[in-house]
């Protein structure tokens, strides 16, 4: 058997019943071995799971317009109760993972 290429991939979970799929297709370079190309494969894939996972549009839309609505409220000395504070929190947590997730993927 002659082996011209390698995948690797893993699974990332999310959380709420999401996760991301990422994987790579490695072709083996004159003399490389299999398992050569299988470690720079892992390598890769690794690194990228370790990247800030962008959230999508709607989710950051959603999330500055909670933020939005939490301050504004609190300007008008409206009391919000520890869920609304909560969901203050996660909002903000969402923009930053896409603030981490904008800047560029660095290649090794």
């Amino acid at each position: 058997m002659i082996i011209t290429s390698i995948h690797y991939g893993r699974l990332k979970n999310l959380g709420d019943y999401e996760h991301q799929k990422i994987g790579v297709d490695v072709e083996l370079a004159q003399g490389e071995s299999p398992a050569e190309a299988l470690a720079k494969a892992e390598k890769f894939v690794l690194a990228a799971l370790a990247h800030p996972v962008t959230p999508n549009t709607a989710r950051i839309t959603m999330a500055q317009h909670c933020i939005d609505n939490y301050e504004s409220l609190t300007e008008q000395g409206v009391v919000q109760d520890s869920f609304q504070r909560q969901e203050y929190e996660d909002a903000k947590r969402v923009l930053a993972l896409a603030e981490a997730a904008a800047k560029p993927f660095e290649e090794f």
